[in-house]
Parts: structure tokens; sequence; C-alpha cells
């Protein structure tokens, strides 16, 4: 019953759970709840075989969905939660606030020309989550803030460049002055400040820095990545206060675990994304740990003991992982084209 609090670990675990796939699960075209991350769990029981605790590692979180998705896809449910939000968790004054609309009306939403799901109520949803973050022990005001956050990284999304005349290249944020103050505001920045760091970059040379102004594209990608980045470390904030309300209360009542690794499978798409690469990276390195254990260092034992067997024929990955992975594979060449100031796409290839 109560060995170190196994049932309320065991409901903490379970009740988190909408939390985990409401951020880090969207739909894609072949599933409508897709797990856009890979994780690690491990479930911690002690000597009497009873649940005292888990713990979830997390890697490679799908954030270029934050500002972009394939058609007919959606970008991570809590988008779309929060926008359908009722005014009984999430007041018409707190909406306004936030510059919350309908998800059709947030422009990183409704690219893709998706943001329902058939036979899912996001209003209904929003009030699962919400009683999700209750479980793990969230206040209200963190609550709040993950709800601003999410506003904060909509916002961003409704900021626009235009390049000023002349063809200097110098840029301004235009128009939407409003959305440049609103995530300003959510995130209580200088809106000029960001305005500033969007549009332009510092570099040294010569022990002297030097201020560099980015083209419209350039500025569109660092708002871009400026979405990501909050958005992922929103989500790995979020597995952390799960991993604290999971976390055994009697470290040393842990016994055994057992392991369990969810990740993404192998996919070869029409175009495939950088972190498609990572994806099926992964899946080679895993099936590279499956054939050495399984047939190499098995084969090589049955050598060196003089035992007959049959040889087994297996395809070796290795030159794959090589070609990747490799002293001049793919991801150091990608490296060495980042480092310069004006690596392309094309020098790459």
């Amino acid at each position: 019953g109560d060995s170190g609090g196994g049932p309320d670990v065991a409901t903490s675990m379970l009740r988190s759970n909408p939390l985990l796939e409401a951020f880090g699960n969207a739909r894609t075209l072949r599933n409508d709840n897709s797990s856009r991350f890979g994780k690690f769990t491990r479930i911690l029981f002690d000597d009497g075989g009873a649940i005292v605790g888990s713990r979830i590692d997390v890697y490679l979180l799908e954030k270029s969905r934050v500002v972009t998705q394939t058609t007919g896809e959606r970008s991570f449910h809590f988008f779309y939660d929060l926008a359908a939000a009722p005014e009984k968790r999430i007041s018409a004054e707190l909406r306004a606030e936030l510059g919350l609309m309908a998800a059709e009306q947030h422009l990183y939403l409704s690219r893709s020309g998706c943001t329902t799901i058939k036979g899912l109520d996001d209003t209904a949803e929003f009030e699962t989550v919400d009683d999700a973050m209750w479980v793990i022990g969230m206040r209200d005001d963190e609550c709040i803030s993950v709800c601003r956050i999410i506003a904060g990284v909509l916002a961003l999304g409704h900021i626009q460049f235009q390049e000023t005349q002349g063809g200097s290249g110098d840029m301004q944020a235009w128009a939407d002055e409003e959305a440049m103050q609103l995530h300003s505001r959510l995130f209580t920045v200088d809106a000029s400040q960001l305005a500033n760091a969007l549009i332009s970059r510092q570099i040294c040379a010569r022990d002297e820095w030097y201020t560099i102004q980015l083209t419209k594209a350039q500025a569109e990608d660092s708002r871009d990545g400026l979405a990501k980045a909050l958005y992922e470390r929103l989500f790995n904030w979020l597995v952390n206060r799960i991993n604290v309300s999971t976390a055994p209360q009697h470290a040393g009542r842990v016994k055994s675990t057992i392991g369990i690794l969810d990740i993404f499978g192998f996919e070869s798409f029409q175009h495939n994304s950088f972190e498609q690469l990572l994806i099926n990276f992964a899946n080679e390195k895993l099936q590279q740990q499956f054939t050495w254990y399984v047939f190499k260092l098995e084969q090589a034992e049955y050598e060196k003991e003089g035992i007959k067997w049959n040889q087994v024929d297996f395809q070796d990955n290795q030159p794959v992982l090589d070609t990747i992975e490799g002293f001049g594979g793919v991801l150091s060449l990608l490296d060495e084209e980042s480092y310069l100031q004006k690596g392309k796409d094309e020098n790459f290839m």
C-alpha cells in the first residue's frame, strides 16, 4: 500500500501523461496524436516490487513544428487547446491580455490549413491539461505563466519584416508593431531591444564588435529561431516539473528499475527535414547496437571458445553511420559550413 507512497506516484505518472502529450504530441498526416519527441522513462521499484517513483529523459523535440507544419498537419496540441480555452478557466480579460484569437487567426497555426481534429474537442482538452498541471503540483501562477509563454510564442509569429528603401539591406519591423509590443509585454522585455535583436546580429573581428543588419529572410529565421528556443525551454521545464512530482520520497528505497525507450521510428518522406535525418540516424545507431550484441560479439565469443556454428550473414550498417558521423561525414561538414560567416546550402552540398 504505502511503501514509499506508491499509489500516489503511480497516479501522478498516469495523470501527468496528458500534460506531456499536450506539449509534445501533434496531429500528423498518419496519426492524430503523434508523439513528436523521444523519451526514456525509468519506473522505479522498491524491494517489494511497489512503484516508488519515475523519471523521464527527453530527446529531440521536433521544435520546427512550432513555426511551420506540413499541409494538413497541426502544431503541438496545447496551442489549439489554449486558443479554445473556456472562459471559466481563461477569462475574457486574461484572453485579451494574452492577445489570444481563434487558432486559424494565428499565423504560426494557420499556414498548414488544419487547426482542428475530427472528434477532438480542444476546449475540453484544455480542461484536462489544466487539471493535469494541478495534479503534478503546479500553482495557479505557474499555470498562467505557461499560458503567457505560449501566447508570447504565437505573438512572435505576427511580427513581420520589410526591407527599407535604398537597397542598403537595412531592416525595419513593420506595421505589426502591436505584435512586437505584445510579445515584449508577455516576456517583460524592452520592445526596441527585441526589434534590434531580431533585425541585426553582432560579430567580433580583430577584437572589435560590429553590428550587421540582417536581410528580411534572415530576420524571419531569427524570429522563428527565438520561437522554437522558447518553446523547447518551456517543454524541458514542464518535463522537469513532472519529474519532481514523481521522484521517490526516499532514494534509498529504489531497488530496481524498468527502462522504456520511446523514440521516433525510421521514416522517409518526399521532403525530409534535418530532424528527420537525426531521427533516422538514431535508429541506425540502435540497429548497430542490436547487430553488435546479437551477431558480432556472440560470433566472436563462439570463435574464441572454438564452438562450431553456421556463420550468420547479416547486413552491417556501419558504412551508413560512417557517412553521417565519421570524419568528413555529413554532420561534420554541416558543422564546418555553419561556422562560416557566409555559409550556404550550395557550398555544403
